[in-house]
């Protein structure tokens, strides 16, 4: 990289600033890349750590090419806010020589050996060095936290992976593990030397998990932490709940507090929290509560999603929509709350709205109406529960 970029300037012209921000605009495009290797990146930060100038040029083309801002990397601080900070912050790292000092008088018997120290410093050192000396140490200050800052902004340990409505994706993590991820899905995986953690941000993934005993393979779910070492299985995590579907092998289940996931590791929960689940079974975790076993699940149903298909059993018609909704753009609105309450049971297409829209329309007791966002439903002349077939 180094010797790209020192052709780069010797091929180029104009001021230093302008060399520098050619820099920090190439920079900014490897550190963008998915393949950026470690070396790389110790280099960049040896590149930072050479000149103030250095950082203070990488933030602005970051701020400025808004490519961070849209994958959440760039904090809402402007650069002179996060400059202004970092100058502010700097107080711990730099030894600040007190007006007595500056001043050459003594120190009162009652000082500190600390100040005795720092006044005898002051009187040897020249005091034409002290400016210059107090500036070197307080550019060293900003850019250590500089660094920190845009290292925390990348944070290169961890990869994030996402699907859009009516996508499923597959993705080889990079220990040989494999993630199906439903649709509207999110996750993160950060692997290290001794563990492998992943988190499921929002939606539903299975995991088939490469054995390591050595490392665990650890995935967290709003208020659950699944452990597994080689094992396979579905996990589908909802605002209220997490639903946790052995399919081979074995897992532990976990119900955290609200806790920082950073802080997992250290939280001992009561052993009434934690499960083993062998294949077969299911865990149903809500905030705050021990999981709920289910000994024989009906796994097909668990992952009939990698098909695309819906089942209901009894599911209320709110519930109903809002499935739809992940594998959809047009949605399915319900005026009035007995409505919403209707059970429907049946095994639906996901990606086929308006054939469950035709379903519902066979009954007088739902009126549908579309529009350009999709379709409304309202509350015919009776309500009962409706059986569909599958479809």
């Amino acid at each position: 990289m180094t010797k790209r970029f020192d052709e780069d300037v010797r091929k180029g012209s104009g001021t230093r600033h302008s060399i520098v921000a050619r820099e920090a605009a190439q920079w900014l495009i490897v550190l963008s890349d998915s393949e950026c290797t470690r070396e790389e990146r110790e280099e960049f930060i040896a590149w930072l750590l050479r000149s103030n100038l250095h950082v203070e040029e990488f933030l602005r083309i970051s701020e400025l090419t808004g490519s961070l801002a849209r994958f959440r990397f760039w904090p809402d601080d402007s650069v002179a806010d996060l400059i202004a900070k970092a100058r502010a912050g700097s107080s711990g790292a730099v030894v600040h020589i007190g007006a007595a000092a500056a001043s050459g008088r003594a120190v009162p018997a009652g000082d500190s050996l600390a100040d005795r120290s720092v006044a005898d410093s002051a009187r040897v050192v020249p005091r034409s060095l002290w400016r210059p000396c107090l500036a070197a140490a307080a550019s060293l200050a900003i850019i250590s936290l500089a660094v920190g800052v845009i290292a925390g902004m990348f944070d290169w340990s961890s990869k994030t992976y996402a699907t859009n409505a009516g996508e499923i994706r597959s993705i080889t993590l990079e220990d040989g593990s494999v993630a199906e991820l439903n649709t509207r899905s999110r996750l993160r995986a950060r692997f290290t030397a001794n563990e492998r953690r992943v988190q499921l941000i929002a939606g539903e993934a299975i995991f088939n998990v490469a054995k390591n005993p050595r490392r665990p393979f650890r995935v967290s779910a709003g208020s659950t932490e699944i452990v597994a070492v080689g094992t396979q299985f579905n996990v589908d995590a909802h605002d209220s709940s997490t639903v946790v579907t052995v399919l081979e092998g074995r897992v532990r289940v976990t119900s955290m507090p609200d806790i920082p996931p950073r802080d997992a590791g250290r939280f001992n929960p009561p052993l009434d929290h934690q499960i083993e689940l062998a294949r077969g079974e299911q865990a149903i975790v809500t905030k705050h509560r021990p999981p709920l076993r289910v000994a024989a699940a009906d796994t097909a149903r668990a992952t009939a999603w990698t098909e695309r298909r819906l089942f209901f059993e009894r599911a209320t018609l709110r519930d109903v929509a809002t499935e739809f909704a992940r594998y959809n753009d047009r949605i399915i609105r319900i005026n009035g709350d007995v409505l919403a309450v209707k059970r429907i049971s049946g095994v639906f297409n996901a990606t086929d709205q308006p054939t469950f829209i035709e379903f519902l329309r066979t009954h007088t007791d739902v009126r549908v109406r579309e529009d350009a966002r999709g379709w409304v439903l309202e509350a015919g002349a009776s309500q009962s529960d409706v059986d569909g077939a599958e479809r």
